[in-house]
């Protein structure tokens, strides 16, 4: 597992090591509806992450300069990508339709042709609906680079859950790692670094996804 990295106009900032803390809390927005047999339903509307983390008492005064950088970016309300894990920017969608109860998925997308190319058993997925209704959290238990000889399955992967999936998909719906976020805005209405007196820094900031509808 490597360090969380920050990319924001197309460059990429390396932490120095893990996050001290991290949170990530489901927002969503809905309606609640009763029918004609009087039966009260909840329709979601859409469903999106807003995430903590914090880096407290580091030492890389360089780091520390390049989020001035960031900063500059992101107080903007741009938008920048955060992965907790470099090595799992996994970001895709599924080529064929998914039923409720499937226990594999085909998917492509940004990261999954990178070595290793693999997931550990247990490695956690994101699976969202296009129109951000359905979304379900699963284990992974394996990638597998074998599928048929055939134009049409160039590059589309067979991913084998510890599970199965409680909703279905569509073709073009979202998969990508759990804990990578390809498109966030900042929540912070401050500069989120302080600089201690004996030469630390800590950092924490909030930011949620951008995909509101």
């Amino acid at each position: 597992m490597s360090n969380p990295r920050i990319v924001f106009n197309g460059i990429g900032l390396d932490f120095p090591e893990p996050l001290s803390d991290r949170r990530v809390s489901r927002r969503r927005i809905g309606d609640q509806h009763v029918t004609d047999g009087g039966v009260s339903e909840t329709v979601v509307l859409a469903q999106w992450d807003e995430v903590l983390i914090a880096l407290l008492n580091f030492d890389d005064a360089a780091f520390a300069e390049k989020l001035k950088a960031w900063w500059e970016w992101a107080s903007e309300g741009k938008t920048y990508a955060f992965a907790n894990d470099a090595d799992n920017m996994k970001d895709g969608s599924f080529r064929l339709p998914v039923s409720d109860g499937a226990a594999t998925l085909w998917a492509s997308g940004t990261g999954y042709q990178a070595s290793p190319l693999g997931a550990a058993p247990g490695h956690l997925y994101l699976l969202r609906s296009a129109d951000l209704t359905n979304s379900e959290i699963v284990g992974i238990q394996m990638i597998s680079t074998t599928f048929p000889p055939t134009d049409e399955n160039l590059g589309i992967y067979p991913i084998g859950l510890g599970g199965a999936t409680i909703y279905a998909y569509a073709a073009g719906d979202l998969i990508r790692d759990v804990y990578y976020w390809p498109s966030v805005v900042s929540l912070d209405s401050e500069y989120p670094v302080v600089e201690h007196g004996d030469g630390t820094f800590s950092f924490v900031h909030r930011f949620r996804e951008n995909a509101l509808p």
